[in-house]
């Protein structure tokens, strides 16, 4: 089945943000260092869609270690790393969710480009590249919550500052989701599916955005 991300944005109106992804896509971001945590500069970062197979992105580390690759789409990848005078480094597992940035440490061992060592990657937990807060909710995770009347957007109400009144069991297929963040009106949420903007700016109500079934929903 073709799965969709569903973004949720609460826009401030005097603000402009910049992200380093779009509405549906993620980034990953890190260092790579040697055993005595030192960073090892110029090393060849390969992400490759664990799912697949294929090679989606080639970065290089920094001076300092650290990489950065944006505009990813979301998905789960393996990282292969590279560098002079190192073992191969194999990363697996390394999860990009709509609109956050995942953060990674490499540790490389010492040895030669013809040997191949998997290594463990220190996944951060804290979002440290923005100040914005979220929550992404995953297909598992939408599947496991109760939705009366199937309508994703009640789970808005699990985002930090977000509110909405009850909605009645009885609006089977949608229901009135009124959702204000931060004491902010309405009108300032924007929704994006597969990055792609839906919100109705003429009417500025969540009543009247697209509304995808929830089993077809990857990351919301």
């Amino acid at each position: 089945m073709k799965r969709v991300a569903l973004g949720v944005f609460f826009i401030l109106c005097t603000c402009t943000l910049a992200f380093a992804q779009g509405g549906a896509t993620g980034a990953i971001s890190g260092v790579v260092q040697d055993s005595s945590s030192a960073a090892v500069p110029g090393a060849e970062i390969k992400i490759i869609d664990q799912s697949s197979g294929d090679l989606i992105r080639t970065v290089t580390a920094d001076d300092h270690g650290g990489f950065n690759a944006t505009l990813l789409p979301v998905a789960t990848y393996n990282i292969e790393v590279r560098a002079t005078g190192f073992a191969i480094g194999k990363v697996s597992g390394i999860a990009v969710r709509v609109t956050e940035t995942t953060q990674i440490r490499v540790t490389l061992q010492v040895g030669q480009l013809t040997q191949t060592v998997q290594v463990n990657s220190q996944v951060n937990a804290v979002e440290s590249t923005t100040p914005a807060t979220g929550e992404t909710l995953e297909s598992q995770t939408i599947g496991g919550l109760p939705l009366p009347t199937r309508n994703v957007q009640q789970l808005l109400t699990l985002s930090a500052g977000a509110s909405s009144d009850l909605t009645s069991a009885g609006q089977l297929g949608r229901g009135d989701i009124r959702m204000n963040v931060n004491g902010q009106r309405e009108g300032y949420n924007n929704v994006q599916i597969e990055g792609i903007s839906v919100s109705d700016y003429n009417v500025s109500e969540l009543t009247t955005t697209p509304l995808p079934n929830p089993d077809a929903i990857e990351e919301f």
